[in-house]
């Protein structure tokens, strides 16, 4: 039930940042929750709450902005906070989608090697989430590692978090000794 919830919020957020706010032809803000996702949700009651639920997460992260103009219409828009959240949940669900569309192991491995520091927190923890989200595994303190090719994905992950490269490495390896463990994970065996 959780992850439906924040799925709708994430599409929600994804929505809005690419259509830059909706004005809806409603005078009440009760409405809300349909009249957006109502083609997706088929207009179920459980999906309308849900829908509801999240629009009002989203307010009360300050995520979103629900305005009413003079016409009695409400507006509701992404906040600057809003659009950063909307351009990383962007950001995570491409590098899912472009992670997990590998094929065959060429036998290389992937690691990613970050040292940042504390005064950057918020920085490593993103980044840590990231990667785990997107299917890395930790192989050792800040050292995940990955089966496919990832390169230009950690890259834009990187610049996205303004991650120095004297912070993060990427490196690649043909040899990590016993990684018999790690092929059952990835199931490349």
């Amino acid at each position: 039930m959780r992850d439906n919830k924040e799925s709708i919020t994430k599409e929600l957020l994804e929505f809005l940042l690419i259509t830059g706010g909706i004005t809806l032809l409603l005078t009440n803000p009760a409405f809300l929750a349909p009249a957006i996702l109502i083609a997706k949700y088929g207009g179920a009651s459980a999906h309308k709450k849900k829908v509801s639920s999240s629009i009002s997460y989203l307010k009360n992260k300050k995520y979103v902005s629900l305005t009413k103009n003079k016409g009695g219409r409400f507006h509701l828009k992404l906040t600057t906070k809003g659009k950063e959240k909307a351009v990383l949940y962007s950001l995570q669900s491409t590098l899912t989608t472009k992670l997990s569309n590998h094929k065959k192991w060429d036998k290389k491995w992937r690691l990613v090697i970050f040292d940042i520091e504390t005064s950057r927190r918020d920085k490593r923890d993103a980044l840590r989430r990231m990667l785990k989200r997107s299917g890395f595994v930790l192989l050792q303190k800040s050292t995940w590692i990955y089966p496919f090719d990832c390169k230009e994905e950690v890259s834009i992950t990187k610049d996205f978090f303004d991650i120095k490269d004297s912070e993060c490495r990427f490196v690649l390896a043909t040899d990590i000794g016993d990684d018999t463990a790690l092929k059952k994970i990835f199931k490349i065996l």
